[in-house]
């Protein structure tokens, strides 16, 4: 069994037994493992490399088609040690790892490079930014999980209206307060003159047309440029309210359970209560 090295980003560690752990984490070319890292509690062999969400190059090795790896040695690179520090960046910065573990650890997806980069600059803007109000973190959330939807292949069409073609990007201020169907089953939106084109069949959310300009600018912003920028704090909850039903919708097994840690950023789940029949 040869050695392999690859970036790895923690996701999850838990002791196994009294001496050693197992750890998950997502990596730059073999998606998301778990390893075995054998007499690392109480021991100085893996230093702090292990902890969650520190970054570092991993050697392990594994029989094909083993679910656990054998982790053989590693060495931090970034350790996000401030995310540690900030009790609203923690429980932001746990949430994409949730995410994550669901995501990423799904049979089929072996390789996930840009789900790593996104991971990665997720947890450097998180950790640069000054303290997180709920609003800026919610828009952090909404920013991560709307590229995730890109990856998935099930990002949304938001430039116009699915019926008449007509603009969302305009800067019509009349219209900002306008509502709107997001169509969830095929992610786009019909616009109010529209309405009685959008199937009754069809699973909707009746939004403002701000909302879908605010999807459209963090489909399209780098997750990092949003350091420091000020949020639409009124829009952040009715904009996660969409995505997180997209993620019901086209993600399998996402409406298993509510993200356990919306609870700490002062985010309702509609997970348990809402009825999204996937195709």
């Amino acid at each position: 069994m040869d050695l392999v090295k690859d970036l790895a980003i923690v996701l999850r560690s838990v002791q196994y037994g009294e001496r050693h752990r197992i750890v998950t984490a997502i990596t730059e070319e073999h998606g998301c493992i778990s390893a075995l890292a054998r007499n690392s509690v109480h021991s100085k062999r893996f230093g702090g490399t292990l902890d969650l969400f520190v970054a570092g190059e991993w050697h392990f090795c594994g029989r094909p088609g083993a679910e656990l790896l054998s982790l053989r040695e590693t060495t931090a690179r970034r350790s996000f040690g401030g995310i540690h520090a900030d009790l609203s960046k923690l429980s932001l910065a746990s949430v994409f790892s949730e995410i994550l573990l669901r995501i990423a650890s799904s049979p089929g997806h072996e390789r996930s490079t840009d789900l790593f980069r996104l991971h990665a600059n997720a947890l450097a803007a998180v950790e640069e930014s000054s303290k997180l109000e709920a609003a800026e973190a919610t828009r952090f959330l909404n920013c991560y999980m709307a590229k995730i939807l890109c990856w998935n292949g099930t990002a949304p069409a938001l430039d116009k209206c699915n019926y008449c073609e007509r603009s969302a990007l305009g800067h019509d201020s009349a219209a900002e307060e306008e509502r709107v169907h997001f169509l969830i089953n095929n992610a786009t939106w019909a616009c109010g003159g529209c309405s009685a084109a959008v199937e009754k069949t069809i699973t909707s959310k009746n939004i403002s047309l701000s909302v879908v300009r605010e999807f459209q600018r963090l489909l399209t912003t780098p997750i990092r440029q949003l350091i420091n920028t000020p949020a639409l704090k009124n829009l952040q909850q009715e904009l996660f309210d969409v995505i997180e039903s997209l993620f019901v919708y086209h993600v399998p097994g996402f409406d298993r359970a509510p993200l356990k840690g919306l609870r700490f950023l002062g985010l309702k789940s509609n997970v348990s209560t809402q009825a999204v029949n996937r195709r």
